[in-house]
């Protein structure tokens, strides 16, 4: 197997945004450091019972469960308030990451709310600020 360049990319220019409506415009937080994608699962179910073939566990998948993502992001005085003030307010989220340049952007849309708010005071360096929000619903993925 031959090896070419790697098509790895940054995640410059990447943004979060929340809008009240799915196909409404976007506000973008600002300062964002590092963004998480939906982190989803779907559960095991055991369905094992007497007649399971040759003593073997069975399994069916159980409800997917959507997930939360995680913001990371420099304090900023305005947005801290706007996610304490949103917190459990549902509204629409939408994850881009630039992709050749932007020519092909990423998109992740979804429903969701905040979830947790928190930040970091540390004497000698940045103030930070968390969120967590869960995802209550499908993603659209573009």
């Amino acid at each position: 197997m031959s090896y070419s360049t790697s098509q790895a990319i940054l995640g410059d220019g990447s943004s979060l945004g929340h809008s009240t409506t799915q196909g409404g415009s976007y506000t973008d937080l600002g300062e964002i450091t590092k963004i998480g994608l939906p982190k989803g699962s779907a559960p095991k179910v055991k369905v094992t019972n007497m007649q399971s073939p040759n003593r073997k566990h069975e399994y069916i998948s159980g409800f997917i469960e959507p997930g939360e993502v995680e913001v990371e992001m420099n304090w900023l005085k305005a947005e801290y308030k706007w996610a304490r003030a949103n917190q459990g307010v549902a509204m629409w989220f939408k994850i881009t990451i630039p992709v050749n340049g932007g020519s092909s952007d990423y998109t992740e849309t979804f429903p969701g709310f905040i979830m947790e708010v928190e930040g970091d005071v540390p004497v000698e360096s940045q103030v930070t600020s968390k969120i967590k929000i869960c995802v209550t619903g499908d993603s659209t993925i573009a």
